[in-house]
């Protein structure tokens, strides 16, 4: 059983529309653009260390050969070890990221367009919680123009001690009733994993820059995980156009990157509260299920007198095992956060 909350179509709710993006294909559009802008790509080059002349960042050092650069920018994802030796920041712990994995399963256009109730050229995407076996995380289910993006994200500091893995998460959803009539008769063509900033605002460093040298995306943790969405992507290209500007601007890098960052920076700051929210355990553990109950109680047709909507809730409550004052403290917890 599932409960579903759906929203209307975005042009219909004069919403700006979104998009998804088969990285497959982006990254080596985007890639040729670049190219055709002038720049030198080198895919598959480690960069082992950056290069430092008299404390300023210089360039980089590749498989013993040094490349040298006005500035340096490190877009190197989560781990970031650029960032990490530029001393700007620090490895991040296992509860401040989450592991995730995805399948890209390709289905006929028509095909989606009728499991999905959507037309040529739209979409549809679905956020889920309660998949992960009361791990903390989540798993997501979108369209693409002849595809599907099936996946999990899920906490490493919980898989281990749940004995669960991220793959056996995403195999177990892939085989939910509610995911499995979606997905029948795809053909898996890609599978890909990722490691994701879940801190938010408290995980971005103090000093984005040093002499020659700056962070960004991922890497300087410009990530944001809502709970009912997750941004990274429009932060990750906010943050590279900010890095652009900046160096171009000249002068102190720091203040240059701060201000081009604005925007980017005011996201953050606003939603920083809704990592006190992802953290209730109950989230993951206990809700999906209360709300599991409640709606089957409430939909549930046995012959019988329809009860109190408050006594099914309380019943439920009791059922679980959660005392009424631990859910009004999740929910101060909720409102204070958001």
């Amino acid at each position: 059983m599932t409960v579903s909350v759906a929203g209307p179509p975005a042009d219909h709710a004069g919403l700006p529309p979104s998009v998804t993006v088969l990285r497959a294909r982006f990254d080596p559009w985007f890639a040729e653009k670049a190219e055709d802008a002038g720049a030198l790509l080198a895919p598959g080059v480690t960069v082992d260390r950056l290069l430092v002349e008299g404390g300023r960042v210089v360039g980089i050092v590749a498989d013993g050969e040094e490349m040298r650069a006005g500035t340096v920018v490190a877009a190197d994802g989560v781990t970031s070890m650029l960032a990490r030796q530029a001393g700007l920041v620090d490895a991040p712990s296992a509860d401040a990221v989450g592991v995730g994995v995805k399948q890209v399963i390709t289905l006929d256009p028509a095909v989606i367009e009728q499991r999905f109730g959507v037309g040529p050229g739209q979409g549809a995407a679905t956020l889920m919680l309660g998949c992960t076996g009361g791990v903390h995380g989540g798993g997501f289910l979108y369209t693409n123009a002849a595809s599907v993006s099936l996946g999990v994200v899920a906490s490493p500091a919980d898989l281990a001690p749940a004995g669960r893995t991220i793959h056996g998460l995403l195999a177990d959803l892939a085989e939910h009733p509610a995911v499995a009539h979606l997905v029948a008769g795809g053909e898996a063509v890609e599978y890909s994993a990722h490691l994701v900033r879940e801190d938010g605002w408290r995980g971005v460093p103090r000093r984005l820059t040093r002499d020659g040298f700056l962070v960004t995306g991922e890497a300087a943790g410009f990530v944001l995980n809502l709970g009912y969405t997750v941004r990274g992507m429009d932060l990750a290209l906010a943050s590279g156009v900010a890095a652009a500007t900046a160096i171009l601007a000249g002068g102190d890098l720091e203040v240059a990157y701060r201000a081009a960052l604005a925007d980017v920076v005011a996201t953050m700051r606003a939603t920083d509260g809704y990592r006190n929210l992802l953290h209730l355990h109950r989230l993951y553990s206990t809700y999906p299920g209360l709300a599991l109950d409640v709606a089957g109680s409430l939909f549930g047709v046995d012959g019988s007198a329809p009860r109190p909507v408050r006594r099914q809730v309380r019943d439920a409550l009791r059922t679980r095992g959660v005392p009424l004052r631990a859910v009004l403290h999740d929910g101060l917890v909720g409102v204070r956060s958001t």
